[in-house]
């Protein structure tokens, strides 16, 4: 009976230590359209009502995170973790995002479809990125260890890649594409009205959705072809 009391008590204790472990720290902010983001730990973009920041992790962060409001633009910054092993997850809430830099040690996703006209997106990260987007323009460079995943759709998209990882972007939907491939991976893409490629990176690239080619220029090791 003993052994049997034990090991309920055991079973409680154990999620309310889990729940302790985990502390989340919210942050007001102001209005913001510009996006800085340099940290260590995973990022989550989230296009809502209203600008926020909230931070997760498994110890509090709080001297190590810096967020700062500097007029249009909100900068999230970490410092003293170079050596970082646990959890840490910052979460960014969107009214309207037009530019984003990120410099990360860590995975880059969207929570939910980001709508916008114009986007202008940097990219620089070792871990894996996830974009939905529904944009009218998007500029976007990405330049990372890990693989690139879009989808959604773009009136015009212009795209630079030079990641060491598969670049999956069969799902976004761009009406005419313009991309600039120098990474090490494969390369799927959509393109409903017209494509150009300039490609010097070592890969396959596969483009689908049966559009005229209006430049193609290929010089490094793979195959360029439609679906």
């Amino acid at each position: 009976m003993k052994k049997i009391l034990l090991g309920m008590i055991c079973l409680l204790i154990v999620p309310f230590s889990l729940r302790a472990a985990n502390v989340i720290q919210e942050i007001s902010v102001g209005a913001f359209s510009e996006l800085d983001v340099r940290t260590v730990g995973n990022v989550y973009l989230i296009q809502g009502n209203k600008e926020s920041v909230r931070i997760e992790s498994n110890k509090d962060v709080s001297d190590y995170i810096i967020v700062k409001n500097s007029g249009n633009k909100l900068t999230v910054t970490t410092k003293g973790l170079h050596n970082w092993h646990g959890k840490l997850d910052v979460y960014i809430t969107v009214r309207n995002l037009t530019n984003a830099y990120f410099k990360a040690v860590g995975n880059i996703q969207t929570k939910n479809t980001l709508h916008g006209k114009m986007l202008q997106l940097t990219v620089n990260a070792a871990g894996n990125i996830n974009f939905d987007l529904n944009c009218t323009q998007l500029n976007s460079d990405f330049s990372a260890i890990g693989n690139v995943n879009l989808s959604g759709s773009a009136a015009h998209a212009e795209i630079h890649n030079s990641a060491t990882g598969n670049v999956r972007a069969g799902d976004f939907r761009a009406d005419v594409l313009d991309v600039h491939l120098s990474g090490v991976g494969n390369v799927t893409l959509f393109a409903g009205k017209e494509i150009s490629i300039d490609a010097s990176g070592t890969g396959n690239i596969t483009y689908k959705g049966n559009p005229v080619v209006k430049h193609l220029s290929k010089h490094g090791t793979g195959v360029v072809k439609p679906e």
